[in-house]
């Protein structure tokens, strides 16, 4: 059984921590694949380096680098 690289996401909130469990929970569960993922990802880094808000950019960022796990873990199945 292989074990998956955990994801990394950005601190939030107790408040907040609904919104990390659910964005996990949807892209582990979601039917793309590997190609399309990292193709997401790629549009994320393209959009992070659009922006000059901060806090947006390191959100696109991790988003991007949490679709190319789930992409590489997908490929290795």
């Amino acid at each position: 059984m292989r074990v998956m690289k955990a994801l990394t996401w950005l601190t939030l909130d107790d408040d907040h921590q609904w919104l990390t469990a659910a964005l996990e929970k949807d892209l582990l569960e979601s039917n793309q694949t590997p190609e399309e993922l990292r193709a997401e990802a790629q549009r994320l880094r393209a959009e992070a380096e659009q922006t000059d808000i901060k806090p947006y950019r390191e959100v696109c960022l991790t988003m991007a680098a949490n679709y190319e796990i789930v992409a590489a873990e997908r490929l290795a199945a």
